[in-house]
């Protein structure tokens, strides 16, 4: 939760800031977290938010899974300023390939997985539609 608002992710409600700071032009974040305050329809606005598969808008500015590790910390003020103004000019000494490499096996795997129910249910279709004529 930050600023009455509620976010699936920790670095999320941050990086509109963050791009902000560095000079780059930010896409809307509305959609990144849900309000809790005055919000009718917060139950259903949280069930559907948890539910969603679709990244965050944050995530395009995130490596994810594929990121060097570093200890997780509590931020006060300040230490929220100087994380907001850090420059990386390469990105790439921030990849772990290994953990890259790891992940890219892992969704090669779960598309072909998905490949192989989307066509077992296309020929399921198929034969539906035969057996109905």
């Amino acid at each position: 939760m930050y600023n009455g608002r509620y976010y699936k992710c920790a670095s999320g409600p941050f990086v509109p800031e963050w791009l902000h700071r560095i000079g780059s032009d930010a896409p809307d974040f509305s959609g990144d977290g849900v309000p809790l305050h005055n919000n009718p329809n917060l139950r259903q606005e949280l069930e559907d938010y948890l539910d969603r598969d679709t990244p965050l808008t944050a995530c395009r500015y995130c490596l994810g899974g594929s990121g060097k590790s570093f200890a997780n910390r509590q931020l006060n003020e300040d230490g929220i300023r100087d994380w907001l103004t850090e420059k990386h000019t390469d990105v790439r000494e921030l990849i772990d390939k290994e953990r890259l490499a790891v992940a890219k096996h892992r969704s090669n795997r779960v598309s072909s997985i998905w490949r192989r129910m989307a066509k077992s249910l296309f020929r399921a279709s198929k034969m539906a539609v035969g057996a109905k004529q």
